[in-house]
């Protein structure tokens, strides 16, 4: 279906409005990437075929008369590249003759944009002169795209989460329910056999779930995190619900995240910080006897 019989994708093609997110922010974004001397490249696993026929409708001309006018964002753009196994050995490096939608070998000398076909991480930061570090790739795949591209190179990933702004807008609807949660949760840790509060939570937790759907949150369950959420702490840079979000940021943004305390850590300051309260209140009660 998606890769023998191609139906879906033909599918998808033969309604582009119903499946294809458009967004006016991606041309303005990639041309003020690309106008500060920055490179930016398209990676998919996808074929000449069917990324030609979706990069077209995002970002090609309106009556389609220069099919292949969205290369010009580009500095490079590969298909086929096969990941995850891209982040590792990847496949033979070819070049697609844009004219005849063909594969040759690099050897062909072919003029026309630079689009290839496969490849590996060494190969493709070679090509755009960059360092690892300096890449930052944003996939929408928790695995193919952002562990395994931590776990064997050096990009900075970017995780797209298009289900965050639901996310966000349930969460913040419930906020005061996760703060519940929380009390309950520390109660019974000091009283379990406290069955009416266990109810109670039980109850609580499943409300919350309800509002984020049939499955609940992608990112917890109560006031814990999911399996989904836990992987996206430890493994992508940064996360965001579409990639023409950082439209709204200056090229020169630091994104740094929170200090993640572990328990023993938050022991130690909550220690620290009451010591520092007693230190400072008997200092305050000496000045005052003088």
């Amino acid at each position: 279906m998606h890769v023998d019989s191609l139906l879906l994708k033909k599918t998808c093609i033969a309604n582009l409005t119903k499946y294809v997110k458009k967004d006016d922010r991606l041309p303005g974004m990639l041309e003020r990437i690309r106008a500060s001397g920055r490179k930016t490249f398209l990676l998919t696993n996808s074929d000449w075929w069917y990324t030609k026929h979706i990069m077209t409708y995002l970002l090609g001309d309106e009556d389609r008369t220069n099919q292949d006018n969205w290369l010009s964002y580009f500095d490079m753009v590969v298909v086929d590249s096969c990941k995850p196994r891209f982040f590792s050995t990847g496949t033979p490096l070819q070049r697609v003759d844009t004219s005849t939608s063909t594969l040759v070998p690099l050897s062909a000398g072919i003029s026309g944009p630079e689009v290839y076909s496969g490849g590996n991480h060494t190969t493709i930061t070679s090509m755009l002169g960059a360092k690892g570090p300096d890449v930052i790739y944003a996939g929408d795949h928790l695995l193919a795209d952002v562990i395994k591209c931590r776990k064997l190179c050096e990009w900075r990933t970017l995780l797209i989460v298009p289900e965050l702004l639901h996310e966000l807008e349930v969460t913040q609807k419930n906020f005061g329910l996760l703060s519940q949660l929380s009390k309950f949760e520390a109660v019974l840790a000091d009283n379990p056999d406290l069955g009416e509060l266990k109810m109670r939570l039980w109850d609580a937790v499943n409300e919350l779930n309800k509002d984020f759907g049939g499955s609940g949150s992608l990112f917890r369950s109560g006031n814990k995190l999911s399996y989904f959420g836990s992987q996206v702490m430890i493994w992508a840079d940064v996360y965001t619900g579409t990639v023409n979000n950082l439209a709204s940021y200056d090229l020169e943004q630091r994104f740094v995240m929170d200090t993640v305390k572990l328990p023993h850590e938050k022991d130690i300051e909550e220690d620290f910080i009451r010591s520092g309260m007693s230190s400072s209140l008997a200092n305050d009660s000496i000045e005052s006897m003088q």
